[in-house]
């Protein structure tokens, strides 16, 4: 299934959610870094700031972004709720072609665009699927490759080798194709492709480089978040197939 804007003649353009908790070190950085790289292919764009309720500098930092430069837009959360969440924020407030999630840890480089950009505007979602589980520890490399290439697949049939990295969607399929994001976590990547799958947008996978985190914990990580998206997969699974 495809939009019916799908053949449009201008270069597909792009709303990029960032989402931020604690990212005072590395905000500046990414949100400089995406610009310069889709200003270098003249790709339109909107970069919206999700503050998802920092302790730290990062508000400052937002504020100061969406005040001095066009194009960018600051969204403050109250507290913490999550990726997911953060994500939904920042897609409701998105007006563009498409939309991707860009985490401050990872800013959008050339490399990401040239793998990305052939497939726009012509597929629905395009997800990249890590080279590389850069920084990654031989047990939480382990848990990935069960949750991505084991248990996703097993469960939901998504045929794609990892559905819990970047991903850019048509925007029309949160608008009219009426998908929304229900879980606040990380499990909301599989949560989209899922839906989407079912509905029967199209989509492809991209390979991409995942850089390693300069500042601050990776989230995933993190024990209590690991079995957090073990618990809302299965979760998940039953709610789709078991519910009434």
């Amino acid at each position: 299934m495809t939009s019916p804007n799908s053949s449009q003649p201008h270069a597909p353009s792009l709303s990029v959610v960032m989402p931020a908790f604690n990212e005072e070190k590395n905000l500046l950085t990414a949100v400089t870094t995406t610009r310069e790289t889709l200003n270098a292919r003249a790709i339109s764009h909107e970069i919206i700031i999700v503050d998802d309720g920092s302790r730290d500098g990062t508000r400052a930092i937002a504020e100061a972004l969406a005040k001095e430069q066009a194009g960018i837009i600051y969204i403050p959360h109250d507290k913490n709720k999550g990726i997911g969440a953060a994500f939904w924020t920042g897609v409701q407030k998105a007006s563009l072609d498409y939309v991707i999630l860009v985490p401050c840890d990872n800013p959008w480089m050339q490399d990401d665009m040239n793998a990305f950009l052939p497939h726009m505007g012509s597929i629905d979602i395009i997800a990249g699927a890590r080279k590389e589980r850069t920084g990654y520890s031989p047990g939480l490399k382990f848990m990935s490759f069960v949750y991505n290439r084991i248990l996703i697949g097993m469960l939901f049939q998504i045929p794609l080798s990892d559905v819990n990295w970047i991903q850019m969607y048509r925007r029309w399929i949160f608008v009219e194709g009426a998908i929304t994001i229900d879980h606040p976590g990380i499990f909301f990547f599989a949560e989209v492709l899922v839906k989407a799958r079912r509905k029967g947008y199209s989509m492809v996978e991209v390979p991409v480089t995942m850089r390693k985190r300069i500042h601050g914990r990776p989230t995933i990580s993190r024990l209590p978040v690991i079995m957090n998206i073990f618990r809302d997969t299965i979760q998940f699974f039953f709610a789709i197939h078991f519910s009434k």
